[in-house]
């Protein structure tokens, strides 16, 4: 019974993902894997909403990040941010594009996810740098 619904809903899975109930018997009865799992649309589900908040996530931090910039009195203040947020969204746009094998892969990380010592670094650098700048503004963002 459970080979069958797998098998039938590997094909359109896609369209209609099986529901809570037919997971946990398929789990429950031994009639099921990881990847009849995957193959059900189930997995790819759950990856494809880790990656929008992912990218959720980083683009509030650089629009964040244009808007201190915005706010900023002194141009230094709104050229800092600037670059700070044009280097975010060029990591970002690289590691993406090497992960869908549209880029070759050069080893740039997807910041504050990947790991490495100096990137890392940086990235907390840079960030400590716009919170400077949103410290010294009179005039605040959101109020």
């Amino acid at each position: 019974m459970t080979a069958a619904t797998n098998a039938a809903s590997s094909c359109s899975g896609l369209l209609i993902p099986p529901s809570n109930a037919l997971i946990t018997y398929s789990l429950a009865s031994g009639g099921t894997s990881v990847a009849a799992l995957f193959m059900a649309g189930y997995i790819p589900g759950i990856i494809w909403a880790l990656c929008c908040c992912v990218v959720g996530v980083l683009l509030a931090i650089i629009i964040k990040t244009f808007a201190t910039g915005a706010c900023s009195e002194d141009m230094l203040g709104s050229f800092i941010c600037a670059g700070i947020g044009g280097a975010f969204m060029a990591q970002i746009f690289v590691n993406v594009g090497m992960n869908l094998r549209l880029l070759p892969v050069i080893g740039v990380t997807l910041p504050f996810y990947s790991a490495g010592g100096s990137s890392v670094l940086m990235l907390y650098i840079c960030v400590g740098l716009v919170l400077s700048v949103y410290m010294h503004n009179t005039k605040k963002l959101f109020g």
